[in-house]
């Protein structure tokens, strides 16, 4: 049986692809795009095989699936980031994976028969309205590679959602955390300089550690290199001063791993 998970796009968002037939697929999930009568996208459809069909107690087709949840959750939720990474748009909500909003479909004669006699108990909900800009996206090439660090995807696109520069500032951080999680401060500073240098010989370790330092100060209320409060403007302001090149980092080091085989990451 082959189930599918519905992401529609939000309500006001207009969005063009430019290669509709392009086939993706991350950790057996087929991703396909599923266009509206004006060639916009109107759903995200996330497509698992395979299924076993059951029937529940109540004869209906079993089309709930708590097991299939959090796969489908993680395939949502990357293809959403990436799309707002790269319009500034919240096109997709990949909550609707719990909220029932999937079909189920036969794949064998058997299985269709056993459509022809029952019926699916059809969970599902309407779509969420939004007042969105028109924006277009194009599925970048390295689409599926990125799906293996779809976590620091994830902390990157929570950084540009959030207002506060203190809290975008920790979001960012923690992509550099991704590559190197050492508590060793020399270590750290080095292995990230490293792999910037591929793409900017500007960056040095003592750049990584001045960004090191100011995370330190954001976090820690009690440090002896002094706090930086959301209070104080002036903390404010030496935050927001950092933020560009910290942003500028984290995107060499996404395309860093766009490139890189899973031996490197």
């Amino acid at each position: 049986m082959r189930v599918v998970y519905n992401l529609p796009v939000k309500d006001g968002v207009v969005i063009s692809i430019s290669d509709q037939e392009k086939k993706i697929a991350f950790d057996n999930i087929n991703v396909k795009w599923e266009m509206n009568k004006e060639n916009h996208l109107a759903f995200v459809n996330l497509i698992i095989t395979g299924i076993e069909l059951t029937i529940t107690n109540r004869g209906f087709i079993q089309d709930s699936f708590p097991e299939l949840e959090e796969r489908a959750f993680q395939v949502g939720s990357y293809v959403a980031n990436r799309i707002f990474i790269q319009t500034g748009v919240e096109a997709l909500d990949p909550n609707f994976v719990f909220y029932g909003y999937v079909n189920v479909f036969p794949e064998t004669l058997e299985e269709e028969k056993i459509f022809a006699n029952h019926r699916t108990a059809f969970h599902s909900c309407l779509p969420i309205t939004w007042n969105i800009i028109k924006e277009a996206f194009q599925p970048p090439e390295d689409f599926t590679n990125g799906f293996m660090v779809s976590k620091a995807f994830a902390n990157y696109a929570d950084g540009l959602r959030v207002p506060s520069p203190f809290l975008r500032y920790e979001q960012f951080y923690k992509v550099l955390e991704h590559v190197c999680d050492s508590r060793d401060e020399n270590l750290f500073c080095n292995r990230i300089s490293s792999l910037i240098f591929q793409y900017d010989q500007g960056f040095t370790p003592d750049s990584i550690r001045c960004l090191r330092y100011l995370r330190n100060r954001i976090i820690h209320p009690k440090t002896p290199y002094g706090h930086l409060n959301p209070s104080d403007v002036v903390s404010t302001r030496e935050v927001e001063s950092s933020l560009p090149l910290l942003q500028s980092i984290v995107k060499k080091l996404l395309q860093h791993f766009l490139e890189a085989n899973d031996e490197e990451i």
